[in-house]
């Protein structure tokens, strides 16, 4: 089955009985009959699988397995490995890390890659690049490579060093969703939704003070947001000062019906001079199973903060039932200090650097120019539609193999892929699409609630690339590139570039390719809690390319404006994006072409069977026509 990993992500495992299997014997023979991506990264043998009362047997009764060593362990050496383990231990959620393990078999991937050079520059004092450890990936080479590593330089913003009161100036990435919302503020293109099942009894009164402890617990959630003389600032208010009801919602019918309860919550506009930028609503399916909507705006979240935001609610939750309050850590970092110490780090010269390097990175590409389907509407609301597809427990552990062997991770596969389909689709060869990166190197960020994630442009030269293996070598250097330079603010890039294409709603880019981790489904304090997929109402850009890490597969989501595109050619893209994956997982040394080819056969089976659809909707047409006019006794 496929099994999510403590590090994110999924990996296959094996669960074998009785007790006394050899598993290395059994690796090898399941190496000769199976390809590479369906032999198991993890092998437990167990006394007894777990049956049900029915004798099938009980999934959910498998135990959760640790991290396993890529080969037989062999204990660190030497004080640099040994350091090295200890931080791979806590950053993948090994029990233990031996010194010939593999970053990529752990689990490991880019976003984990970036916490790993954050720590070893943080407790080591030296410079590690993220290149180094893509390029050595097992502990003990990575080590030797460290070991020549230059003392680690001013690496980013220091929060020790800025010394912050309750009022202060806005994060640049928070400067510029306070510009769009004084231009619209009834928009709701930048609320973050999230929609859960609750099955268990609940406590309406205890989940109103787990949602009014949440937002004293984090200050960025009590915080409001003003400016004077036009300097913007925020604010934020003391714990208690911002009462935070559950709304009650009147909640029946199916998924969908719960869907479209949870996106018309999600719809409401936020007051940011006000707040609270926080909102929460529950509503009764039957005796046991409540909705759970929780929205948030951006300028104080993003989807980092959601996993934070839903472990303290939960947490929350659990202590108010027996009594107890969950309390803020002391000594906690803080937002204002993180905006005031980025303003300061990238004003001295940062900002300069970077932008410089993106000039030159982004050179002689053009944004991905998807032309709108439809014609223009005098007045624009954006309005958000969705078409997706999944890929099954199987090829994403095909995805996690293929890109580990090319010391690439799923994502880096993914937006390889997804950039070949486009290319197809548009002819354009030499282009870029946008990006996010959650920007939490920061020591002191990744339990924080707030908005930190940046906005990137990454560059692709298909016509550069003669096969998928050439590709993915070509968005993996990209890709590390970037990690570079992601701290320059999306503002400062667009100045950079000297491009404004679509005014402060979607400069410099308008596709944008993302990936992020799923939020668990998780049982606690006697409930059982399920992720219901939400989107809101209104597109963000005209289209974003979504993948989500789920524990048993990969969910994939083209959030694209209505007013810009029809729901056939959308649809249509979905099929032309997964057969691409397919081919690419398959066979990462196909050719560029058959990789389009892929997309662009799959395009024409969407365009028959569209066109069958038609005729076979204009021939029920004509038949219920003719009967109507030819009725038996009716004159003629």
């Amino acid at each position: 089955m496929a099994a999510a990993q403590p590090s994110g992500g999924q990996r296959l495992v094996a669960y074998v009985a009785p007790l006394g299997v050899q598993v290395p014997a059994l690796r090898e023979a399941l190496g000769r009959s199976l390809p590479d991506y369906m032999v198991p990264a993890v092998i437990q043998p167990l006394a007894a699988l777990p049956l049900n009362a029915n004798g099938k047997i009980d999934r959910k009764a498998l135990p959760a397995v640790q991290a396993e060593a890529s080969q037989a362990y062999a204990a660190p050496q030497g004080e640099i490995e040994q350091a090295l383990a200890r931080i791979w231990a806590v950053v993948l959620g090994a029990e233990r890390v031996g010194r010939h393990d593999n970053f990529f078999v752990l689990g490991g991937h880019s976003l984990l890659a970036t916490r790993i050079t954050a720590a070893v520059r943080a407790e080591l004092g030296r410079d590690l690049k993220l290149e180094q450890l893509f390029a050595c990936p097992r502990l003990d080479l990575l080590a030797q490579a460290l070991e020549a590593a230059p003392a680690a330089g001013r690496a980013g913003p220091r929060l020790h060093e800025a010394t912050v009161g309750e009022q202060g100036e806005l994060s640049y990435a928070q400067q510029r969703l306070w510009f769009l919302w004084k231009l619209d503020p009834s928009g709701t293109a930048m609320n973050i939704p999230m929609a859960f099942l609750l099955r268990g009894p609940l406590d309406l009164d205890t989940l109103a003070a787990a949602a009014q402890g949440l937002i004293d617990r984090h200050e960025m959630l009590r915080t409001v947001f003003g400016e004077d003389e036009g300097r913007a600032w925020q604010r934020v208010l003391p714990a208690g000062a911002m009462a935070l009801a559950v709304d009650r919602c009147a909640v029946s019918g199916d998924r969908d019906a719960w869907q479209a309860t949870a996106r018309q919550y999600a719809a409401r506009p936020f007051d940011l001079a006000n707040g609270p930028l926080l909102r929460v609503g529950a509503g009764r399916i039957d005796s046991d199973t409540h909705l759970l909507i929780v929205v948030a705006h951006h300028i104080v979240a993003d989807g980092w903060s959601s996993k934070v935001m839903l472990r303290d609610f939960l947490q929350g939750y659990d202590a108010a039932r027996k009594g107890r309050r969950l309390e803020a850590p002391m000594g906690a970092a803080r937002y204002l200090a993180y905006a005031a110490a980025q303003r300061r780090w990238l004003d001295e010269g940062e900002s300069a650097r970077q932008a410089e390097a993106w000039r030159a990175e982004l050179a002689g590409f053009e944004p991905l120019k998807l032309a709108p389907e439809l014609p223009p509407t005098a007045r624009r609301g954006h309005p958000l539609r969705t078409a997706g597809f999944e890929l099954d427990a199987a090829l994403t552990a095909r995805i996690a193999r293929t890109a580990g062997e090319a010391r690439a991770t799923p994502y880096m596969l993914l937006w390889a892929a997804t950039a070949a389909a486009l290319a197809a689709r548009t002819g354009q060869r030499r282009f870029y699409l946008g990006t996010d990166v959650a920007n939490r190197e920061t020591p002191g960020t990744q339990g924080m609630v707030g908005f930190f994630v940046n906005q990137l442009a990454l560059p692709v030269d298909c016509g550069a690339a003669a096969t998928g293996a050439a590709l993915l070598a070509q968005v993996r250097h990209t890709v590390l590139a970037a990690a570079s330079r992601q701290d320059l603010p999306f503002d400062r890039l667009v100045a950079a570039l000297g491009s404004r294409d679509r005014g402060g709603r979607a400069p410099l880019f308008q596709v944008k390719v993302i990936h992020q981790d799923g939020l668990p489904s998780v049982d606690v304090a006697g409930l059982e809690l399920e992720v219901v997929p939400v989107h809101g109402e209104e597109a963000e850009l005209d289209l974003i390319v979504s993948y989500i890490a789920l524990p048993d597969r990969i969910q994939a989501t083209l959030l694209y404006d209505a007013e810009c595109f029809e729901a056939a050619s959308m649809d249509s893209l979905a099929g032309e994006i997964a057969a691409v994956i397919l081919t690419l997982a398959n066979d990462v040394a196909a050719s560029l072409r058959t990789l389009e080819d892929a997309a662009r056969a799959a395009r024409q089976r969407a365009t028959d069977r569209f066109a069958g659809e038609r005729d076979a909707r204009l021939g029920a047409l004509r038949d219920g026509l003719k009967r109507r006019r030819i009725r038996p006794g009716a004159a003629q």
